[in-house]
């Protein structure tokens, strides 16, 4: 009866061992991940100013990875906008946007959009390696002024400890909101 027992157990341990190699040979693909900014909003920020268009930013912190898509919510402010919107991801430069690095699709926002809904931009061959990166909204084609405006939705309550909000009106600097952050999620697979 030992006998049997010792050449199941033998049996049993070659077959893992073989399974390994399978799994070496063929190695599972990393899942995407998500790093959530904000869930919530409580309050919103406009994307034009009286003294000009108004470039809104978020700093975040991602292992290196490659990134996938950034959704953020908007909200409308006033009128009927009409215009191209698109997600730049910066370097990190002393605190600020520093070196432009990847550009989005263009995500078309109307008066007629979801807000409830996050509006995702989806980038290609985003690959980073890890630390501290910035993405700052640009605006293209259409109507887009001080009667006609989109908001940002925004959370100031610090939910996300690895960044903050950030802010340039015209060609002024950066302004930094350390307790601010947008309503939004990174994906990203490693």
């Amino acid at each position: 009866m030992k006998n049997y027992f010792v050449t199941i157990l033998l049996s049993f341990s070659f077959s893992i061992a073989s399974c390994q190699d399978v799994v070496d040979w063929f190695p599972v693909p990393s899942v995407p991940q998500e790093i959530v900014i904000s869930s919530i909003s409580n309050a919103s920020s406009s994307s034009f100013a009286p003294s000009g268009m108004v470039l809104k930013g978020q700093s975040f912190l991602v292992p290196s990875t490659t990134i996938n898509s950034i959704a953020i919510f908007f909200s409308l402010t006033a009128g009927s906008p009409v215009f191209n919107v698109r997600l730049e991801i910066y370097s990190e430069s002393g605190g600020d946007p520093g070196t432009l690095l990847y550009t989005s699709d263009n995500f078309f926002l109307s008066d007629g959009e979801d807000y409830n809904t996050p509006s995702t931009f989806t980038f290609t061959g985003a690959t980073v390696t890890a630390g501290t990166y910035f993405f700052v909204t640009k605006y293209s084609s259409g109507i887009h002024n001080l009667n006609n405006q989109i908001s940002f939705q925004s959370n100031g309550q610090n939910p996300y400890a690895d960044g903050n909000r950030v802010y340039k009106i015209g060609s002024g600097g950066w302004v930094h909101m350390p307790t601010w952050d947008f309503r939004g999620t990174i994906t990203h697979t490693p």
